[in-house]
């Protein structure tokens, strides 16, 4: 993809929000970036305008000069990163990206890591649980690791993304703790805080299976 000088020219005829401007700029030079003897470069067929603000904000070098590039800070390259999954990844990815969280919440291996969970939960967390209970991000830890297998795929799921940060899922949990299985209707919401996504929410309604039959 190629950037002609003044292609992405902002005409100043409508007010626009000058922080998500400055971000998708940001992520669509990235695209052109290439890395040669340790410099990330870009091109710089941008408004000059948005070019200052990322200047101001450390994610490139000083845009003046004849140069039709720009050079990636360090400091850059990670924003540039983080802001083409939030603002340029396909919706497929995204959906893709959310159901494996939300399984990972039911996989032992995941479930019960603090580290794991530190990242991917909110730290205003809160559930209101198949049992009536509500839990708090402080009540995940530590872990309580217990014995459980719940059914994988996870039955009825879905996926929809309010916004480029914001998800909901909704399916079905059907869980096996010894000769009983729990069964509930579930739903998450999850959200980006720019560097990976987090639980926000979590709410599961018991159901059983064989009367919804009855009633379908």
């Amino acid at each position: 993809m190629v950037f002609n000088t003044g292609l992405l020219r902002y005409s100043g005829v409508m007010d626009i929000d000058t922080d998500r401007a400055t971000e998708l700029g940001f992520a669509l030079i990235s695209i052109t970036a290439t890395t040669t003897h340790g410099m990330t470069r870009a091109w710089k067929g941008i408004d000059w305008d948005l070019l200052g603000e990322m200047y101001e904000r450390g994610w490139i070098h000083d845009p003046a000069g004849k140069a039709r590039s720009v050079v990636l800070t360090a400091e850059g390259q990670v924003v540039a990163e983080r802001l083409r999954t939030v603002h340029l990844s396909s919706v497929v990815k995204l959906q893709s990206t959310i159901r494996t969280l939300e399984e990972g919440m039911w996989r032992a291996a995941t479930r019960f890591d603090p580290e794991w969970l530190k990242r991917h939960v909110h730290t205003e967390f809160i559930e209101f649980g198949r049992s009536g209970r509500v839990y708090q991000y402080e009540s995940l830890f530590p872990p309580k690791v217990t014995d459980f297998n719940c059914q994988l795929p996870l039955p009825n799921f879905k996926v929809s993304i309010i916004e480029r940060t914001v998800a909901l899922v909704t399916y079905d949990s059907h869980v096996r703790y010894g000769d009983t299985v729990e069964s509930a209707h579930r739903a998450s919401t999850w959200i980006s805080n720019g560097r990976c996504w987090q639980m926000r929410m979590h709410q599961g309604t018991p159901f059983s299976p064989d009367v919804q039959a009855q009633l379908q």
